[in-house]
């Protein structure tokens, strides 16, 4: 499944989609979240995670703004980084935070493998 298919009316930009495109992140969006969110899994195996959020600001869940940026440990709670309405921003600190941690962990095809979807047999 993927974002379009449980959100299609959230209009995820086009960099992010593309990001998806050729492997940087991964789209994780499942039927019960609360709208589409990609990850990236470090080097260190930390989980980075952009949530999107509806365009529209009063159809949001509750009072976010449009991006967050979160990190956690494979099945631990996340920490917020960033929350903004601004896409420049978000990428921005996207790739700081992936050039700090030294880049993403990859799988033995070269694509970003998470270590809780490998456990739960997706790959």
């Amino acid at each position: 499944m993927s974002w379009d298919e449980h959100f299609p009316n959230y209009k995820v930009p086009r960099a992010i989609q593309k990001m998806v495109d050729i492997g940087m992140i991964i789209d994780s969006t499942l039927s019960h979240d609360t709208s589409p969110n990609f990850d990236a899994v470090l080097s260190d195996g930390e989980i980075l995670t952009i949530w999107v959020d509806h365009p529209t600001e009063s159809l949001r869940q509750g009072q976010l703004r449009r991006y967050e940026l979160r990190i956690a440990e494979p099945m631990q709670n996340s920490r917020l980084l960033l929350e903004t309405d601004n896409l420049e921003r978000l990428l921005e600190a996207f790739r700081e935070v992936m050039k700090e941690r030294g880049g993403p962990r990859m799988g033995s095809t070269g694509m970003w493998r998470m270590p809780m979807y490998e456990y739960m047999g997706y790959y």
